[in-house]
């Protein structure tokens, strides 16, 4: 059975998420925020699950973002070397906020 404090933090998340464009980044650290806070109602064995995908997720964003570093220090023109790079970021932060939150959602089903 679904716990319900984590199906209210996941939806309270989405809402952020979806807030991107009126809020900016601060709709995603908040979702990030909510997220981290349903780790509290996660018990073993699936903690270690969750924490084993967060880990996995973290690493391949470092992993994507230091390829567009790389990839973006060959851009010439300085505006569109800060506007690429920043539109990424954001773009793969909200990429992973989003997978964070199916893997929670699906998670949830389990408890």
């Amino acid at each position: 059975m679904a716990n319900k404090n984590i199906t209210e933090s996941l939806e309270e998340a989405k809402q952020y998420l979806n807030s991107v464009e009126e809020l900016g980044e601060a709709g995603i650290n908040i979702a990030d925020r909510v997220i981290d806070s349903c780790k509290c109602f996660i018990h073993q064995p699936q903690l270690k699950e969750y924490e084993d995908f967060s880990s996995k997720i973290d690493t391949e964003f470092d992993i994507k973002l230091k390829e567009a570093k790389d990839e973006n220090d060959k851009e010439t023109d300085s505006y569109l070397k800060y506007f690429n790079m920043a539109q990424f970021i954001i773009n793969l932060r909200i990429g992973r906020t989003q997978r964070m939150i199916n893997f929670l959602d699906r998670l949830n089903q389990k408890l």
